[in-house]
């Protein structure tokens, strides 16, 4: 995981997973049966991460307006640790487009349970509008996100504080 964070996928292959694990590749499809599994597993683990640092910033049975759950999320994403997270996340959804094995199933289990995550923590009167709620944050934290992997941060800045006043005044 620590190799895939660091590098990127681009830089998943069996002998360099195999590497990074500190064991041949012989024993990497060994445990893991193929390429796809073992990065899938991999991917896992760092969702995984990600969401234990994420709950260090809102724990479980904290529920959140829509405002401050989009200001908790960017906070704790603009970190240099969970910025390389973004990053792998922003390359997992690109790659799922032309390898759907492993990242489509890979994206989708990911993108599933941090929703669920969101719904979990985010106020709503109804199930279906905590759901709503967390999906707009969701998709904004997720724009945020590309965006400020392309644009400087002064250009981004003033994007960041269009996207909040848009969370709050969604219906």
């Amino acid at each position: 995981m620590e190799h895939v964070l660091a590098t990127g996928l681009s830089q998943v292959s069996v002998r360099q997973l195999a590497a990074a694990a500190g064991i041949s590749d012989r024993m990497l499809i060994y445990y893991f049966g193929n390429k796809a599994t073992a990065v899938s597993e991999v991917l896992m683990a760092a969702a995984m991460r990600m969401e234990a640092m994420l709950s260090a910033a809102l724990p479980p049975g904290v529920r959140l307006p829509r405002q401050a759950m989009f200001d908790t999320m960017t906070a704790a994403l603009r970190s240099e640790e969970t910025r390389l997270f973004m990053a792998l996340w922003i390359e997992i959804i690109a790659k799922s487009f032309r390898e759907p094995d492993p990242y489509g199933p890979v994206a989708t289990r990911i993108a599933r349970f941090f929703l669920q995550w969101m719904i979990d923590r985010i106020e709503g009167e109804t199930d279906d509008e905590r759901k709503s709620n967390a999906a707009l944050v969701f998709a904004m934290i997720d724009g945020m996100a590309m965006i400020e992997a392309c644009l400087p941060d002064e250009e981004t800045v003033p994007m960041r504080e269009a996207v909040a006043r848009a969370v709050t005044t969604a219906p």
